[in-house]
């Protein structure tokens, strides 16, 4: 069964679709056959040039500023994003399975259909052989976009995959979760799985100062340790239960400065923090239904991350003073984040309509 969620969520989409609705599947199918006629004589990579309008606005907090650039219309729903070197920007647009990649001025370079329009691409992280690697909540497959813009699918999930993380080994690490399981895939495309405890629904994992993997179990209210040896021994670490019965649902997980594991609590709008001996701590926010996700690490040793529900940016020192930022755009719904060039942080919002950069 599916947990619910107020927010917008593909992995949680994804799970909430019944496969025997034969409308979807034969939509899914036309669409297929339609992609794959065309697929030999068209092109994957194709510039477009677009560029909106941008404005800026002060932050609440002094000497912070926000530039805003508008996307093209019509492109749908966005999953995530990441910045690379040159503050590029690479995002998914879900609903039209293309991958997109922009420059800082908000210049779209390039998109890139994926063979499957309905894949609903997700997930992206920097590989370590300079390729853009990206999740497809639909297909149980992990795609590669070399330097080149050359698009290559990697079957051999057993779901779908959801979050992706470039490991200290070289590999790919992702989430299933509609599977309960993490994995990781090599940069030759070869896939490994091991799984979690059954109904856990894994969101986001990163690797600790032990060495260890430790996965966001949505589902369980957890914090999972996964050693990296054999199978993989799963230990979990519950959240504190408050007096309501609101699920706290962990999402994202970061190694902070500070060398401890952190959080966000998506249904308890609030950010968690776990040592690596497992004492947990948590920080409530302001705003109730902020649903907080896409954590990074500053460039200035805090934490970052958008509150998809109270239309702003916050922060989190790892001594656990909060900070937030109102976004200057009524449209609201910020997902990312991803940390550019002199500490910027960049964002988009749920339905396609701007990208944003905070600089503190």
């Amino acid at each position: 069964m599916c947990p619910k969620a107020a927010h917008w969520h593909p992995a949680r989409l994804a799970c909430s679709i019944q496969p025997s609705s034969l409308v979807l599947l034969a939509r899914v199918l036309l669409a297929s056959v339609i992609l794959l006629a065309f697929a030999a004589c068209a092109p994957q990579q194709r510039s477009t040039g677009t560029r909106g309008g941008t404005w800026t606005a002060t932050a609440s907090e002094t000497g912070s500023a926000f530039t805003m650039f508008t996307l093209p219309a019509g492109q749908g729903r966005l999953g995530s994003l990441v910045a690379v070197s040159g503050d590029d920007i690479w995002l998914t647009w879900f609903d039209e399975g293309k991958i997109g990649h922009l420059r800082p001025d908000g210049t779209v370079v390039a998109t890139f259909p994926l063979p499957e329009s309905h894949a609903g691409p997700y997930g992206l992280a920097l590989g370590s052989d300079g390729a853009i690697w990206f999740t497809e909540t639909y297909v149980p497959s992990i795609g590669r976009i070399s330097p080149a813009g050359q698009v290559t699918e990697f079957a051999g999930l057993t779901q779908p995959a959801t979050t992706l993380t470039q490991g200290p080994d070289g590999n790919l690490w992702f989430t299933e979760y509609s599977g309960d399981a993490i994995g990781w895939i090599t940069p030759n495309g070869a896939v490994h799985e091991i799984p979690l405890v059954p109904g856990s629904r894994p969101g986001g994992l990163a690797f600790g100062p032990d060495g260890n993997l430790w996965v966001a179990e949505s589902s369980r209210d957890s914090i999972a340790r996964v050693t990296r040896g054999g199978s993989g021994t799963v230990t979990e670490y519950h959240l504190p239960k408050p007096v309501s019965t609101v699920e706290r649902s962990p999402e994202d997980v970061v190694i902070g400065p500070d060398g401890n594991l952190w959080f966000t609590e998506h249904g308890a709008s609030a950010i968690g923090r776990i040592t690596p001996g497992g004492v947990i701590t948590e920080f409530a926010l302001p705003h109730p239904g902020s649903f907080p996700q896409g954590l990074v690490v500053g460039s200035d040793g805090n934490l970052w991350f958008a509150e998809w529900g109270a239309n702003t940016i916050g922060r989190i020192t790892p001594q656990g003073v909060l900070a937030e930022y109102a976004i200057p755009s009524a449209q609201g719904a910020p997902i990312g984040l991803a940390v550019g060039s002199g500490g910027a942080l960049w964002f988009a919002d749920t339905e396609g309509t701007y990208l944003g950069r905070l600089t503190p």
